[in-house]
């Protein structure tokens, strides 16, 4: 019926209009961010990450990572104003790397290093504490030093 119409013509076809693939959507939307979008730096990221710095010269900055690293981009600076890019930095090994650095210089005694020491600091407590015992108890027992050996190796 509508071939009766006159100045009418027909949509085409569905398969003629071509998709767009990923590829085609990434660029759109790189070019969109390029033209249209403003990014800006928003006061709140500053409340919200605490480590955050920002400057009008340098762009964001990572308190954590300068005072820990010399390189990386949120140490020179970075100018790209999202938040994606923030919790990127956030959740990066680098950074994670350095909180537990910065951390461990404020308050040594809660750094890896530290429970590591403190933990062989005991066990080496215990077993002296064992060699007294057994030095006691040999004079107690008026036994000879000889029988000390014996006395330690049934300790362990």
């Amino acid at each position: 019926m509508d071939r009766f119409l006159l100045n009418y013509h027909p949509p085409p076809p569905p398969s003629a209009k071509r998709a767009k693939t990923e590829e085609d959507k990434r660029k759109q939307q790189r070019q969109y961010d390029k033209e249209v979008r403003v990014c800006e730096y928003l006061p709140k990221w500053g409340t919200e990450f605490l480590w955050l710095r920002f400057s009008a010269k340098t762009g964001m900055t990572c308190s954590i990572c300068s005072a820990v690293d010399e390189m990386g981009p949120f140490v020179a600076g970075c100018k790209n104003y999202k938040k994606s890019t923030i919790i990127g930095h956030e959740k990066s090994e680098s950074h994670q790397v350095n909180v537990k650095t910065y951390n461990a210089k404020l308050d040594p005694s809660k750094s890896d290093m530290a429970r590591a020491v403190g933990a062989q600091n005991k066990l080496q407590i215990y077993r002296l504490g064992l060699q007294f015992r057994n030095v006691h108890a040999l004079s107690k027992k008026d036994r000879p030093y000889t029988d000390y050996a014996m006395f330690c190796d049934s300790d362990w």
